[in-house]
């Protein structure tokens, strides 16, 4: 690391917070141990290292923020899907506005309630024919078509089955909070590199939501077996994969 680079690394937990300390000896690094001290910080950092769960504060997490990160994980599942469609509609002269993203958010989140990638092809391919049909007056009619063919209901049902075990999680305990996930789309939209570092210590339904979400829109995401965080070695690799060294 070079003496100019500010290393910012978010991690509630003090055993592995002196895990990284001992990986980043005689270097220029910040610690945040909860959202709001991340995002105080975060703007005079250069790298970011962030946990995937921490509270927004020492007093407590309020319910808008929770319902944020649920909101943003969610989005972030279909976010790669909604691109495509939207790249595919402008190729037939349909201009995706905010009605017609929803419409593709509903047809992404019901892709992930089926696994036959051929009647999903299918439906893509008839909703493109739609539009090229009806041009820009499409989009109502298919908002109407999505309604009748009770995908809203199916995509429903696939959200809520997804995030059910994050919910649970979220609800056991207040430091059980994704907000790492906030702190890495703050660093995108800052334009700062970062790396998204957690352990199997969570279940694996619980993460799945997040690592979908985070594979989804490229992030990269160091994912360490039980333990790993105690090892100075993890919070090498983490900063080998945010520096682009371990690329």
């Amino acid at each position: 690391m070079s003496s100019i680079e500010r290393l910012l690394i978010v991690e509630d937990q003090e055993a592995y917070r002196d895990a990284a300390r001992s990986a980043f000896k005689n270097k220029r690094v910040e610690y945040a141990i909860d959202y709001d001290e991340a995002m105080a910080k975060i703007a005079s950092s250069d790298l970011v290292i962030t946990d995937v769960f921490f509270p927004q504060s020492q007093s407590g997490n309020s319910e808008a923020l929770q319902s944020e990160v649920l909101d943003a994980i969610k989005y972030g599942t279909v976010k790669d899907y909604i691109q495509q469609m939207a790249s595919r509609a402008k190729d037939v002269g349909v201009v995706c506005d905010a009605r017609l993203e929803r419409c593709f958010e509903i047809m992404g989140y019901h892709h992930l309630s089926c696994d036959d990638e051929r009647v999903l092809g299918s439906l893509n391919d008839s909703v493109m024919r739609y539009m090229q049909t009806f041009g820009q007056d499409s989009i109502g009619k298919l908002e109407g078509v999505l309604r009748d063919m009770l995908i809203e209901n199916s995509a429903d049902r696939a959200v809520s089955e997804l995030f059910q075990p994050l919910k649970d999680y979220m609800a056991q305990d207040k430091a059980n909070q994704p907000f790492g996930y906030l702190v890495a789309q703050e660093a995108e939209r800052l334009g700062k590199r970062f790396v998204l570092a957690t352990s199997l210590r969570h279940a694996e339904k619980t993460l799945h939501p997040i690592l979908k979400s985070a594979k989804n829109r490229g992030w990269d995401l160091l994912e360490g077996g039980h333990g790993s965080k105690d090892d100075p070695g993890f919070w090498k690799q983490a900063y080998d994969l945010v520096s682009g060294k371990g690329r």
